[in-house]
């Protein structure tokens, strides 16, 4: 698969899956306001919070593993109605963004920065602006957002691939 834009696992992934589940209440209220929608997806999603163990390998460096409650890898910073990072990746990269393990309350602030069009890095908040290559494991099943379809999965390979975002779910 081909990803042209972002993607995400986590709270992003699980919100966009809410979204777009057509038994959901936010289904029904994007036909009236898709900004509401998003935020209240964002926040059943945020309710339900759930940090997942993942093993993360970046510019094919060896693993790591991380508590992650959202991770995030774009090319385009704008990620879901007004949330955005506050940065674009350099040419011929892909960004990563990621939060670890962390409150709540810590999410909503990372939450109301991204409506702001920032993204701060943090002891349990970390960004790579140079990326060409993204691998995630773990030993359950975990969703992830890919341009907005919602995908389960173990394992995830990202890669550029001549102007495109290669994924190899």
């Amino acid at each position: 698969r081909y990803s042209a834009l972002n993607g995400s696992v986590g709270l992003i992934a699980n919100g966009n899956a809410i979204f777009s589940r057509p038994d959901s209440f936010s289904h029904f209220l994007k036909r009236y306001s898709v900004s509401l929608a998003i935020a209240l997806s964002a926040i059943i999603a945020l309710l339900k919070k759930e940090a997942r163990c993942l093993q993360i390998g970046i510019n094919d460096g060896p693993p790591q593993s991380f508590l992650v409650c959202s991770l995030s890898f774009f090319k385009s910073p704008h990620f879901s109605g007004d949330f955005r990072y506050g940065f674009w990746p350099k040419p011929g990269f892909f960004s990563v963004a990621f939060v670890k393990n962390t409150s709540r309350l810590q999410l909503i602030k990372i939450m109301i920065d991204l409506l702001r069009g920032r993204f701060r890095p943090a002891p349990y908040a970390e960004s790579i602006n140079e990326v060409r290559s993204l691998n995630l494991k773990s030993d359950r099943a975990f969703s992830v957002e890919i341009d907005g379809e919602v995908y389960s999965t173990q394992l995830l390979s990202v890669r550029l691939s001549e102007r495109r975002v290669l994924l190899c779910p």
